[in-house]
């Protein structure tokens, strides 16, 4: 089965403002400054850092920071985001063409259905998968259950992100990554790297 798997935040969904505004309540919250609003994007899908120590100065993230995380973030997630251009039409010329769809979040599945669904797309996905019970990306783990739950071919399954932590869960899953110039990560040029969702389409359909 051909299929194609999303990563959701910079990829599929500008959700920037509410990710970095509830970063910024769990640092006021343990009385830290508010991280600016770029540096703070800069950071999150870095793989050269320990994202707990950047982002709360702590060695781990704790069970004080991720409820003090979940609690604010289920209530703004569905705020002041919005679909990139031309994603959804990606995702129905896709189906039009017998592609499985699927999202892999190091997000939780729980905040990945809200905002699929408030935006209108949740029912284009055929599977998705959040980092609440699997390892998270630049893991393949992610990749590997939604293969398996699919039933799809290697050697026709596509993930599509806009971080390095895609491309190398990509590489391990060894499957077909491309990377899109949009998104939370700025990116030099390579051959995985693309600018438009046309340009997603025909990588996945000519491949």
């Amino acid at each position: 089965m051909p299929t194609a798997i999303f990563d959701m935040d910079g990829t599929l969904i500008n959700s920037s403002k509410p990710i970095v505004e509830t970063i910024n309540y769990v640092r006021d919250n343990l009385n830290l400054e508010p991280l600016e609003f770029s540096k703070a994007l800069s950071l999150l899908n870095r793989v050269d850092i320990n994202p707990a120590l950047e982002f709360y100065g702590s060695e781990k993230f704790t069970e004080q920071q991720r409820v003090l995380f979940e609690d604010y973030y289920i209530k703004i997630c569905r705020e002041d985001i919005y679909l990139y251009d031309g994603v959804d039409r990606l995702l129905k010329d896709l189906k039009s063409n017998s592609y499985k769809l699927a999202v892999a979040t190091n997000a939780s599945s729980l905040f990945a259905k809200e905002m699929l669904d408030s935006l209108n797309i949740l029912d284009s996905f055929d599977f998705i998968v959040g980092a609440e019970k699997i390892k998270p990306k630049p893991e393949p783990d992610m990749l590997f259950e939604i293969i398996k739950n699919l039933d799809s071919n290697i050697e026709k399954t596509h993930l599509v992100g806009d971080s390095p932590k895609d491309l190398l869960s990509a590489k391990s899953a060894k499957i077909n990554p491309i990377l899109v110039s949009w998104g939370f990560t700025e990116h030099e040029k390579s051959e995985h790297l693309v600018d438009s969702t046309d340009e997603v389409f025909k990588r996945i359909i000519e491949h």
